[in-house]
């Protein structure tokens, strides 16, 4: 059976053997003999943990979740936890977590309690997790595994955790369920107004949240990925649900691309159409006048 971390220095492993059945456990933060091996896109110390209060980055895996998948509403986690670890009521010893990709990097994070002994959990608990509106997408991967309670102070924790085991979202008993006709389409994708008249950005002390809307027209999709070219807002969130669009506050020139997504298209293939938003430039007359903005957003000229 293989073993994670199996080129962490012996000397520093705290070593405690407890015989279980034919398993070996040695805590150290590292897979033990008879757990399976992570199935993790990155080591397991190198995520980013949310939602804990605990830090549970070197918890060593010390149960075994041997498979994964969704039955009904529920998403089962089949486990081998039971009641070895500790529960401050008697009713719930353990959490559910999630690694899933979010603005590049790869987040772990709780997503609901666990009872003792308890193998399946309604999966519509799993949201909102990488901004207002996310859930698991079908066809991708994602990484799941048990910890002893991490998210509230109740009074003891074991800091333990089970192997972690890949999963792809099956999207018919998912959320949203597969509903497609063929691709999406974008209609239109607009910015308003476009170009946005110098000074109509906040820096003549209109102190605006915003200057300018993306306004797009999709059929027959569910989610719409945003991307910029430069600046701030280029790191744009893994998607938006399909609305009518958004406001920004821009300082410069920029182009947003658009990406129309379901559930049943291929990355490859899904459509984009992008809009450049030109933002004007004071224009120098030679020191006869500068063109500015007045509160009422009319052209005006001031003579030196």
């Amino acid at each position: 059976m293989g073993r994670f971390g199996k080129d962490c220095n012996s000397s520093r492993l705290a070593r405690l053997a407890v015989i279980t059945g034919v398993s070996l456990f040695v805590f150290a933060g590292v897979a033990l003999a008879g757990v399976p091996k992570d199935e993790v896109p990155v080591p397991y110390g190198q995520l980013t943990f949310t939602g804990n209060v605990f830090d549970i980055s070197g918890w060593p895996a010390t149960r075994t979740l041997s498979q994964v998948e969704i039955v009904g509403d529920s998403l089962c986690q089949y486990n081998d936890v039971g009641s070895s670890w500790y529960s401050p009521d008697g009713h719930v010893n353990a959490n559910a977590h999630i690694i899933f990709q979010c603005g590049g990097d790869w987040i772990s994070s709780p997503w609901d309690y666990m009872g003792v002994g308890q193998q399946c959990k309604h999966y519509d608990a799993i949201g909102d997790l990488c901004g207002s509106g996310w859930k698991p997408r079908a066809g991708t991967t994602y990484y799941f595994y048990l910890t002893g309670i991490s998210r509230d102070h109740s009074g003891g924790v074991s800091e333990e955790r089970t192997n972690i085991v890949a999963y792809e979202w099956f999207g018919p008993a998912g959320f949203p369920p597969p509903s497609c006709e063929g691709p999406p389409v974008i209609n239109s994708f607009t910015a308003t107004p476009n170009p946005v008249p110098y000074g109509d950005k906040g820096l003549l002390g209109e102190n605006k949240e915003h200057n300018v809307e993306l306004s797009w027209n999709i059929s027959n999709g569910d989610r719409v990925r945003l991307d910029a070219a430069t600046g701030e807002h280029a790191e744009t969130p893994e998607g938006y649900p399909v609305i009518d669009g958004v406001q920004l506050l821009l300082e410069e020139s920029n182009t947003f691309t658009l990406t129309a997504e379901n559930e049943c298209t291929p990355a490859g293939n899904r459509p984009s159409m992008s809009v450049t938003v030109e933002v004007e430039k004071p224009v120098n007359m030679g020191g006869i006048g500068l063109l500015l903005l007045n509160d009422f957003g009319n052209d005006s000229t001031t003579t030196q």
